[in-house]
């Protein structure tokens, strides 16, 4: 036995289904029509098997793809979802959002939602719905805190998501690499001592990757790409993101060797360090403290005269990424 759908659900549903391809009909809307297919069980009434079946054959009718209604109908739950763990916040019903508001915005927070802290939480969800917030930046946090779960996934449809636990040693350290890309995000290009360059473009690492000609391969968590005025030459910042519990000379060895791919190379921290850990670092490499979306330099990072054959297929590298998406 089904649930009766309401004649509104079922009558919209019956003219969504002969909508097809560039429909008008608002993705919010949709999504919640989804959801009452499912949950009325309206997908009997069409000789369905199961709502996935249904899904599957609504598909082909509205002329959309079964992972964009999948991913429609996920973003009005979890959307509930918030408002429920938020009552604080006062949210807006979906439909009176922003029209910048995506489902693709919802997926990624769901994923955040499981690594980030409840504050933290809190203040990136209010700053997409400001729009304060753009797709790539949100990808890239996501991108940033995704190390944290140790490759752990919800495997199958309605299996518990795994979440962050900040007691394990190694998601602890992951969390605050995670945190200080954050941080440095946050403030844009004034950790270089330049406010407003004409190019600025912060890109988030996962692992290393090679170097075009060449067998290296680079180990950044970060890189920064500026340029400060349209006759300035296009510099390279290398940043190094380290919990001090991680800070040891085998990683001052390897920071050594890649002196000549940049113009500036960084070490970022969460918290001071110790000065015989600072005395470690040649006086090249800066020294930043990045926590709470704050960042202060406690040490300049110095010009490198690099070598001109490994910045350029660095440069080559990174733009190779940036066309990667």
């Amino acid at each position: 036995m089904y649930m009766k759908a309401k004649p509104k659900t079922k009558a919209g549903l019956e003219s969504l289904a002969n909508i097809g391809r560039g429909g008008q009909i608002p993705w919010p809307t949709l999504g919640h029509m989804l959801d009452q297919a499912a949950t009325t069980q309206y997908w009997a009434t069409e000789g369905a098997r199961s709502f996935t079946e249904w899904l599957q054959q609504f598909s082909k009718r509205s002329g959309m793809g079964v992972a964009m209604l999948w991913r429609i109908l996920s973003a009005i739950r979890f959307y509930r979802i918030i408002q429920k763990n938020y009552p604080e916040m006062d949210l807006i019903p979906l439909d009176a959002a922003s029209p910048r508001m995506t489902p693709d915005h919802l997926e990624m927070l769901s994923k955040l939602s499981r690594v980030m802290s409840h504050a933290e939480f809190k203040a990136q969800l209010r700053q997409v719905l400001d729009g304060a917030v753009t797709r790539t930046q949100l990808r890239d946090t996501w991108r940033a805190f995704r190390p944290v779960l140790v490759g752990r996934n919800a495997r199958g449809r309605g299996q518990i998501a795994p979440m962050a636990n900040p007691r394990d040693p190694e998601q602890f350290n992951s969390l605050v690499e995670a945190r200080i890309y954050q941080a440095i995000a946050a403030t844009g290009s004034a950790w270089t001592g330049i406010q407003k360059p004409i190019l600025y473009r912060l890109l988030l690492q996962t692992g290393s990757a090679p170097i075009p000609e060449s067998s290296e391969r680079y180990i950044f968590d970060a890189i920064a790409v500026m340029q400060n005025k349209s006759q300035s030459t296009i510099q390279i910042h290398g940043l190094e993101f380290m919990s001090v519990s991680r800070f040891v000379g085998r990683k001052i060895e390897i920071l050594k060797a890649w002196l000549p791919y940049c113009d500036y190379v960084w070490v970022a921290t969460s918290e001071s360090m110790p000065k015989e850990e600072l005395d470690k670092l040649p006086m090249q490499i800066g020294i930043l403290v990045a926590c709470d979306n704050q960042v202060e330099i406690l040490r300049s990072a110095q010009r490198i005269d690099g070598n001109t054959a490994k910045h350029e297929a660095m440069l080559r590298a990174l733009l190779a990424q940036t066309l990667r998406g």
